[in-house]
């Protein structure tokens, strides 16, 4: 089974600590368990070297359903 993910609008991101720019991809990610409900994830996608990357930045599992979908939806840049 393969995960779902639904990626949504690129964000740039300046950090002027580095003297850097770059684009980061913000989406929320079904990870299937073998033996439990799949867990949620809000994910960054980012390119390190020329490599794909990406990395968890919280974990909404517990979160109810319309709270999942409404926060997709704003990462997505739809109106509630």
């Amino acid at each position: 089974m393969s995960s779902k993910c639904t990626h949504v609008n690129r964000f740039i991101i300046l950090d002027n600590a580095i003297g850097m720019c770059y684009i980061v991809s913000m989406y929320i990610e079904n990870i299937p368990n073998r033996n439990s409900p799949p867990a949620i994830l809000v994910r960054e996608c980012y390119r390190e070297n020329g490599a794909i990357k990406k990395r968890t930045l919280a974990n909404v599992t517990k979160w109810p359903q319309n709270i999942v979908d409404g926060l997709r939806l704003l990462l997505k840049g739809e109106k509630l």
